[in-house]
């Protein structure tokens, strides 16, 4: 590891010329930070909304109130990508492309070429 004050640099940049060391390090990393799943975005929420619970954020919820707003949550997600990729469509030449801009128009995108 690099000291703070620099002093091992020449040490760690002879280090990090040696391919099997190299490789050695990537592969603990990834199994440290990706494989193990400690840093995954779902820990983060989870340990946030912890912190959020300690503070007494949650009380007044229930758990059916948990899964309908993790359903509205999932719906504009949803809603959201599919917009996306309807306006990723509209540079398209194709048959039914004006009923796909009738479509969009109907789900409240007004931007819509024809």
């Amino acid at each position: 590891a690099l000291k703070k004050d620099f002093s091992n640099l020449q040490d760690v940049l002879r280090q990090m010329r040696d391919a099997e060391l190299v490789a050695e390090m990537t592969k603990n990393a990834h199994d440290d930070l990706i494989f193990s799943g400690a840093y995954h975005y779902s820990k983060f929420i989870a340990s946030f909304d912890d912190v959020l619970r300690e503070f007494g954020c949650f009380e007044k919820y229930d758990e059916a109130a948990y899964e309908v707003l993790e359903r509205q949550l999932t719906h504009v997600t949803f809603f959201r990508r599919m917009i996306a990729q309807l306006m990723q469509l509209r540079f398209l030449q194709f048959p039914g492309r004006k009923a796909l801009k009738r479509i969009a128009y109907k789900l409240g995108y007004r931007k819509v070429d024809a």
